[in-house]
């Protein structure tokens, strides 16, 4: 389905772009009461970076995506989700994105 496309969060900007935060919100909100559907929805804002130290790599500006997740703390929802020890793959990609964020801790 559309989650597993690498290219969903770039649909997600262009409709946010074309219909406004709360549309994108309200869909957000809706698909993310599956915990998975929210994982992947998070996952599909990361961004390809590079640099000379690193090479290739991803980050996730959480910021930015919280905008789009309205008042859901995606911190909190993401703790929670490792606390239950689900999706793994999800979770600990999804902490080294938004680490990879945050030049300092590089």
């Amino acid at each position: 389905m559309m989650y597993n496309q690498d290219c969903l969060g770039d649909y997600i900007y262009s409709w946010r772009d074309i219909s406004g935060n709360e549309f994108v919100r309200g869909w957000i909100s809706e698909e993310g009461k599956n915990n998975l559907k929210w994982l992947k929805i998070l996952f599909s804002f990361r961004t390809l970076t590079t640099s000379t130290r690193y090479g290739y790599y991803y980050k996730l500006d959480i910021n930015a995506a919280q905008e789009l997740f309205g008042d859901e703390n995606i911190e909190a929802r993401l703790q929670k989700i490792e606390e239950s020890g689900e999706h793994k793959y999800y979770t600990q990609n999804i902490r080294d994105f938004i680490k990879n964020a945050d030049p300092f801790l590089q």
